[in-house]
């Protein structure tokens, strides 16, 4: 998971600048000194973090985002795995020199420069295979690229010797860091058929590890993270990964993953009981060493060693490497497996249990070992905002504020703060993660969603407010949010993301809470409240709410199968026909109570409002109040030639009459009874807010000069959606 590091301090006596190409930079203090006893050289470090600071970079993919030494000029090989624009959030992989044992090792991260390829590699040159595994699998020749400039790129479903089978080709989910890959089994018992599982097929290795199958140097090194679907009936069955080479098979396997079992050349060099069916993400270090020491790193730690019995002799050279399985041939066994993996290496050699610590402890939680310091300028070479070392008590000592703007009771959080959905409170917001009943909403209807927050400075130090939509995993992750708002709270500014454009409007505002619950007149809590109205249903959604301060410390709690949105009841109204006043001659004769007088000529009763046969499938469109009659659009549409154009060109598929839900027959009587009636006097009042890539629909007034002696009876009007919108928006 990755997570946003808290802020520290820049030293008070600035190191050099890169180039003045770049307008920022800001130290990172790394601080595996505490899980290593020997200094590590060439070390690839995991910088994952979200700064908002970071949004400033020019290029869309980062490539104008590079590092230095603590020198602030010495160029360090680095990669971008990912880059996000909207968030700030960089997954980069940075090659360390030398990383301390002793003391702390400091970085530059340097940002909104010019675009400048990094041509060295993180990758030492004893990596044989590098695998992120955050591409999309289509069956496309090396798809998964090797980043260690070996070339072993891998097809998803196979190649080369193995046909391209798109059915075994695995699923690109959320991993460890960034994105994996899933494999879908099954597992296949029978040993002479082979699985139909997924894989990930490499043809004919390069500069592949070992002697080829000779008596010296066969030393490997496998470092991967794995969590395997621990709940399948076959588990004791998953193989992580096999190598063919020279007409043998098993020439360089790892079988079983609840009790990994090391093979080289078709013998088992360790039979251990070291279990990676976890039920969660576990990183393993797996060195094969056939004529020494072969052990296994479980989370950094080593889990179990044994002494070589192979002979020393490693794997041929030249053969087909597949992981997520072990395939034998088309006729044997394939255990698949049933899981998810990220990160996976291969290294000729033996990485040492430094490595593994290291390595362990920088992806699984960096924001544990970096702190990353204040924002630096190019021309004062120092931290723009003089105040930002004054006064702080935060959770992180003197000088330094590291405690974020709480959302509910979440964290550390001192208030029995709320979180609702229109009104709805949800009882259930202590955790990370909360379930409470989902709340349904209605397309057309305003939804509010408000949140309490509190921030240990003051909640004018709240910056920015994030709710993450459209999430609908089973695990809610925002990154996985095709929409969602934010709002920057000091300027008053609302920005939104909408993929599948779910929002017809969007809006927020806050209000400062001072001694709320009557009992603490020091406390201040900031009430945030975002307001939308969906333009199209929405499936149960989890909602994940984000707080953000001046220096980006922050919070986040999700809430899962938090809202759904339904669309639009249809109600088919009939309308009540214009009522036609009975002249009234001057002298009346007196009334007898007994005679019924003779009834004026029949008005013909107009017809319901049902479409026809042609159009029963189509539903009325978002923008229509059923408490608004047809005869308001009607005028419009036959009136305005703005309103007209603005219909066809969006709603170019629908007649007008049936996407305000009425027959064509209806639709003319109502044109005929508009004809004959007094020219309107038009007064424009307003605009409605519609998405960017549709024309403005203005909204009207209409005033009438009735002839006195026609004069209707007053009727009260309904509020509808679009009195709604003028009293939003004033």
């Amino acid at each position: 998971m990755t997570l946003i590091v808290p802020i520290g301090m820049s030293d008070a006596f600035a190191a050099d600048w890169y180039s003045t190409s770049w307008e920022y930079r800001k130290k990172i203090e790394i601080s595996l000194n505490s899980e290593i006893s020997s200094d590590l050289s060439n070390f690839p470090v995991l910088v994952s973090v979200i700064d908002s600071d970071f949004i400033k970079a020019t290029e869309s993919d980062g490539t104008d985002i590079i590092f230095t030494a603590n020198d602030g000029t010495t160029r360090l090989a680095h990669e971008i795995e990912r880059y996000n624009t909207s968030t700030g959030e960089v997954i980069a992989w940075v090659k360390i020199p030398t990383l301390s044992a002793s003391t702390g090792t400091d970085i530059y991260i340097y940002y909104k420069g010019v675009v400048e390829i990094d041509a060295s590699s993180v990758w030492d040159d004893n990596y044989r295979l590098v695998y992120h595994l955050n591409q999309t699998s289509t069956g496309t020749e090396n798809e998964f690229y090797d980043v260690s400039d070996n070339a072993n790129d891998g097809t998803g479903g196979g190649e080369g010797d193995k046909t391209q089978d798109e059915d075994r080709r695995p699923t690109r989910a959320e991993g460890k860091i960034g994105y994996g890959q899933s494999f879908d089994g099954p597992v296949q018992r029978n040993s002479k058929l082979e699985g139909t599982g997924d894989f990930i097929w490499t043809d004919s290795v390069n500069n592949w590890p070992g002697n080829n199958g000779g008596t010296s140097d066969n030393d490997v090194t496998v470092e991967f993270w794995i969590n395997v679907d621990s709940d399948h009936d076959d588990v004791d069955m998953m193989d992580v990964f096999g190598y063919r080479a020279g007409g043998l098979h098993n020439e360089f396997t790892l079988f079983k993953v609840e009790s990994l079992n090391q093979f080289v050349r078709n013998d088992s060099i360790h039979d251990s009981s070291v279990d990676a069916a976890t039920s969660d993400w576990t990183h393993l270090m797996i060195v094969y060493n056939p004529g020494g020491s072969s052990k296994i790193y479980q989370d950094g730690e080593l889990a179990e060693e044994v002494s070589g019995t192979s002979g020393n002799r490693g794997p041929r050279a030249n053969g087909n490497f597949v992981l997520g399985a072990e395939i034998d041939s088309t006729t044997r066994v394939n255990n698949e497996l049933v899981g998810d993996m990220d990160e996976f290496r291969i290294s000729d050699g033996i990485r040492s249990a430094d490595w593994a610590a290291a390595s362990y402890a920088t992806q699984n939680s960096p924001s544990t070992y970096l702190t990353l310091n204040c924002e630096e300028n190019s021309t004062t070479k120092n931290c723009d905002d003089p105040d930002t070392a004054k006064d702080r008590s935060g959770a992180c000592g003197f000088d330094r504020d590291c405690t974020p703007p709480r959302i509910t009771n979440h964290g550390e959080s001192e208030t029995p703060d709320g979180f609702s959905i229109n009104n709805n409170v949800f009882e259930e917001n202590q955790e990370l993660f909360n379930k409470n009943p989902t709340i349904q909403g209605t397309v057309g209807e305003p939804v509010t969603i408000k949140v309490r927050a509190w921030e240990n400075m003051g909640t004018d130090k709240i910056t920015l407010a994030i709710a993450y939509l459209a999430m609908h995993d089973e695990k809610p992750d925002w990154r996985d949010s095709t929409a969602f708002i934010e709002y920057h709270i000091a300027k008053n500014q609302v920005m939104y993301q909408d993929d599948d454009d779910i929002f017809l409007l969007t809006g927020a505002s806050s209000e400062k809470v001072e001694d709320p619950y009557g009992d603490n007149g020091a406390l201040e809590l900031l009430d945030i409240t975002f307001t939308i109205i969906f333009a199209k249903p929405m499936e149960s959604s989890h909602i994940g709410i984000q707080t953000i301060d001046h220096i980006t410390n922050y919070d986040l709690v999700y809430f899962e199968n938090a809202l759904e949105i339904l669309p639009k009841e249809i109600v088919e109204v009939e309308e009540v026909p214009d009522v036609v006043p009975e002249e009234v001659p001057e002298s009346q004769p007196k009334v007898i109570p007994e005679e019924i007088p003779e009834p004026e000529p029949p008005v013909k009763e107009p017809e319901p409002e049902v479409m026809l046969t042609a159009t029963d499938q189509k539903t009325v469109l978002e923008f229509v109040d059923e408490n608004m009659p047809a005869k308001h659009y009607v005028k419009r549409y036959i009136t305005e030639t703005e309103y007209k154009e603005w219909f066809d060109v969006n709603y170019s598929e629908y007649k007008f009459w049936e996407g305000i839900g009425i027959t064509q027959e209806r639709f003319d009587q109502i044109v005929l009874e508009i004809q004959s009636e007094p020219k309107p006097k038009m007064v424009q009042t307003g605009f409605v807010l519609v998405p960017d890539d549709q024309k403005s629909l203005p909204l009207v007034e209409e005033t009438f000069e009735p002839e006195p002696a026609e004069l209707e009876p007053v009727k009260e009007e309904k509020k509808g959606f679009f009195d709604w919108l003028f009293a939003l928006f004033g």
